[in-house]
């Protein structure tokens, strides 16, 4: 999926590094997509579900352990998955729940998790969509640089640089380097209209 994803990309970024490039509105919705699958797949993003997965299997074992009979039900549940609990008994998983950390390391499955933060890119995909589109030229003698993190969400109102989110704020910035020369650059500023995107409430910025 994600070869098919950067394979439809790459030939709308080339053209876009051409001269007098302008976003056209078919492409966008593309390059769209692909820059929201961009922010969510990074080692930042999927970092971050990771530690809410473990908050909220802490926060979950500390229910069952309040609540004897859904701490027997949930038992009940592990033994079932994995046909028996040799090992590790009911008055052990009892200890466990009550304290996890004691003797126990807990971690999210890296393939899980990456899937988890993935499934986030529906919900960017429609702000990006929303915003103006302009190729922005680096001034002379300077240059644009990346990271492991390219796509760059910012809130100059306030908080700065936004770690994960801000998308729908109305003051939102978004940046992406396409090249050291050439970033994609992604405001508000010329209030488009909602619904599909058309030439009709597209505000094109020649680079």
């Amino acid at each position: 999926m994600l070869s098919q994803i950067e394979g439809a990309t790459k030939p709308i970024l080339d053209r876009w590094q051409m001269a007098k490039a302008v976003p056209e509105p078919q492409k966008i919705i593309q390059v769209a997509w692909f820059l929201a699958i961009l922010h969510m797949r990074v080692p930042r993003m999927v970092e971050a579900v990771k530690e809410i997965g473990f908050a909220y299997l802490l926060a979950e074992y500390q229910r069952l352990a309040e609540y004897p009979e859904k701490a027997a039900k949930s038992w009940q549940g592990f033994c079932g998955t994995i046909g028996e609990a040799e090992g590790f008994t009911w008055e052990q998983f009892q200890q466990f729940i009550k304290n996890p950390l004691k003797n126990f390391r807990i971690e999210l499955n890296e393939k899980y998790a990456l899937g988890m933060s993935m499934r986030n890119a529906i919900n960017i995909w429609p702000h990006l969509l929303d915003l103006n589109w302009c190729l922005c030229l680096a001034p002379e003698r300077e240059f644009f640089v990346t990271s492991d993190a390219p796509v760059n969400v910012f809130l100059p109102e306030g908080s700065g640089a936004r770690f994960g989110g801000g998308f729908a704020s109305e003051a939102v910035q978004v940046a992406f380097p396409i090249s050291p020369n050439i970033y994609l650059f992604l405001d508000r500023k010329h209030s488009q209209k909602g619904g599909e995107l058309t030439s009709a409430n597209y505000h094109p910025c020649p680079i």
